[in-house]
């Protein structure tokens, strides 16, 4: 299984800052975060250095808490860095249930 997702909430939290430094091809680590008060399953995006630079998109984060919760062996790229200069930064994530 891959699925490329667009990392949600990059304007909150003083997350545009990160953006500038990221890279395509960086490994960044899915982190399920309990007790969010927007989404039961909400999954959170964070880099090397343990900078939070999103979650998961809501429709896509049951399924990736499940396999995270089955301990199935998933990782996680960035692929694309969008925006920039007069627009928000962003970045689209492949993330790959690698074969068991």
């Amino acid at each position: 299984m891959k699925m490329i997702i667009k990392i949600k909430g990059v304007t909150f939290e003083d997350r545009q800052p990160f953006f500038e430094e990221i890279k395509e091809g960086q490994k960044v680590f899915l982190m399920p975060q309990l007790n969010n008060e927007f989404d039961d399953n909400a999954v959170m995006i964070v880099d090397a250095e343990g900078r939070d630079l999103g979650y998961v998109p809501k429709e896509n984060s049951k399924e990736i808490t499940d396999l995270i919760n089955e301990d199935k062996n998933i990782t996680a790229e960035i692929v694309a860095i969008v925006g920039g200069g007069e627009y928000t930064w962003g970045a689209r994530v492949e993330i790959t249930l690698e074969d068991e």
